[in-house]
């Protein structure tokens, strides 16, 4: 576990960690915005503080927590806890691992500021393991029950030998809908294997447990190519023509080439009247394209932003400040830019894979509707 904490800070009301760490020794498990008997800094003053689910890549981890809604009092000068990163070893280590905060955004009631503080601190473990990992030869796949994507599990020692024997891996959809063709398989020579199918359309979280030791997985199921999201719209989707208010343009109708810039309005449909923030997850091909910014809409007037791009996906959060409200059930919340990577001579797809919405009497999470929550970009004849 590595606590991460700061010091001298002056009205602050949100902050976002970026923590670095070698992957082939540790593995980042989650985070916790208190610890034992130990409240978040942002909480200090009374205010509801929350914490937006850390994104990780390949060696770093963002995580972000902002007080919604707050009113100048709220906001916390001193020092306090910001979070506890944990981590589970991957092998026996002969010298210790280090944990880097490589950067941190600090929003306080005056604006923003980036820091490069390069802290540091160790992880020795005590104990030994073997590491366990999932592949899978396609992170999205089309929802027709047809197509399939195959997920691997190896079984590795400490010393990166092949586990050779028969070990029993079990495999769990833990998020989302979709099908396994098998839930309990045993390894050879420390390999197992899976196929996942589904019909709908969403994200899918796999996860593969060898006796205590776990990992999990993230594929994408897209709707057909061509064929419109079908389903509810609501309470928040996504809309390609920026007017105001939700127009349900889903796919884009000119040439899109490389280094074109895509403009996508994240709207609310319905239910947001009298909420203080809320928060998005956009999913999309890394390789088609590229998250570049965001800016706040008109249903939060008087709100501060905070993106956090990953691969493959980008969060977006919006908070109010002063403790003001929204005023209208529906409206623009935001409007995100992309950049692409290459000619989309075919559709790709960007797709609302998580939504939340805060008032001042806590936190929901929404059910995103499936006819709101995909476009398509590119593909145009």
């Amino acid at each position: 576990r590595a606590a991460v904490y700061m010091k001298d800070v002056k009205d602050l009301i949100g902050y976002n960690v970026s923590l670095s760490y070698d992957t082939t020794n540790v593995s980042f498990q989650k985070v916790e915005e208190d610890g034992d008997g130990e409240a978040n800094l942002l909480k200090m003053n009374g205010g509801l503080a929350v914490s937006v689910p850390p994104t990780v890549n390949a060696g770093t981890i963002e995580f972000a927590t902002v007080i919604l809604g707050p009113k100048p009092e709220q906001a916390v000068s001193g020092e306090g806890l910001l979070g506890i990163f944990n981590f589970k070893t991957k092998r026996t280590l002969t010298d210790r691992t280090e944990i880097l905060v490589a950067r941190m955004q600090l929003q306080s009631l005056e604006g923003s500021d980036d820091l490069k503080p390069l802290t540091r601190g160790s992880l020795i473990p005590t104990t030994k393991r073997f590491v366990l990992t999932l592949t899978t030869d396609a992170d999205t796949i089309t929802a027709d029950g047809q197509e399939a994507a195959t997920i691997k599990a190896e079984i590795r020692d400490a010393s990166d030998v092949a586990i050779t024997e028969e070990t029993t891996v079990r495999f769990s959809i833990t998020s989302g809908s979709a099908t396994l063709s098998q839930a309990e398989v045993t390894t050879a020579t420390g390999v197992a294997e899976t196929q996942l199918s589904g019909d709908a359309s969403g994200t899918v979280v796999v996860e593969a447990d060898v006796e205590g030791v776990s990992a999990q997985i993230t594929i994408v199921l897209k709707s057909k190519p061509g064929e419109e999201p079908v389903g509810d719209v609501g309470p928040i989707a996504l809309d390609l023509n920026l007017s105001a208010g939700y127009q349900a343009v889903r796919q884009t109708t000119q040439s899109i080439s490389a280094d074109d810039e895509v403009s996508v309005e994240i709207v609310a449909v319905e239910g947001a009247l009298n909420s203080i923030a809320m928060e998005v997850v956009v999913a999309f091909d890394s390789t088609k394209l590229a998250y570049k910014s965001f800016s706040v809409g008109a249903l939060y007037p008087d709100a501060f932003a905070l993106p956090l791009p990953g691969s493959g996906k980008a969060t977006m959060s919006v908070a109010m400040k002063g403790g003001t409200q929204a005023n209208e059930d529906a409206g623009t919340v935001g409007t995100a830019v992309f950049t692409v990577l290459q000619d989309l001579s075919e559709a790709t797809t960007l797709r609302l894979t998580y939504g939340s919405i805060a008032t001042t009497e806590g936190l929901q999470t929404l059910e995103i509707g499936s006819g709101g929550a995909e476009i398509l970009i590119g593909g145009a004849a």
